[in-house]
């Protein structure tokens, strides 16, 4: 199975308005908490410095200790005492799970700024196709285009999956595991 980098990824020049702004921390709850974390605001743009990570890298929606805690005491509950959770970068190489929710879909790209995955890129993060990916964004809305890759299962994911399951009929005693 070929590895998949975010570097191949990531496109070079996108559209200024996938980029997060200062008023993009002040909407969302767990951006602002995050923003004495890694992030900093010059002017309107946000911004990440990391010594010891390069971008391009994917930001995930991380808990923090005592949000972890709340939700061990209280389950569910524990939500409504306030948001607990942090924008972080990932340094183990794997991508979050892409959502409908384009708010859990950021990269930190290669000028150091937080945006938003292109459709482009949220397909190919997905794994499809680049010759199926491009007739995807031809026939799709764009407004539907993340809403479907977050809805979807990575196709080398699924691929494996179909090796396995065909490979188990053929050699029952081969354990899948």
């Amino acid at each position: 199975m070929k590895q998949t980098k975010l570097s191949d990824i990531i496109e070079k020049n996108v559209d200024d308005k996938l980029y997060l702004k200062k008023k993009d921390f002040e909407k969302r709850k767990y951006l602002k908490i995050s923003l004495y974390r890694n992030c900093t605001i010059n002017g309107d743009i946000v911004t990440i410095e990391k010594d010891d990570i390069k971008p391009p890298q994917i930001l995930k929606i991380k808990r923090t200790e005592e949000e972890k805690r709340r939700r061990r005491q209280f389950g569910e509950k524990g939500l409504k005492f306030g948001s607990g959770k942090f924008l972080d970068v990932t340094n183990d190489g794997y991508s979050n799970t892409l959502t409908t929710f384009s708010s859990d879909n950021y990269v930190w790209d290669r000028n150091n700024q937080v945006r938003e995955l292109t459709n482009y890129e949220a397909f190919r993060l997905m794994d499809v196709d680049e010759a199926d990916t491009l007739k995807l964004l031809e026939t799709i809305p764009k407004s539907q285009c993340k809403k479907l890759a977050g809805n979807s299962i990575c196709v080398n994911v699924l691929t494996e999956l179909f090796r396995e399951m065909f490979n188990r009929k053929e050699n029952p005693e081969k354990s899948l595991f």
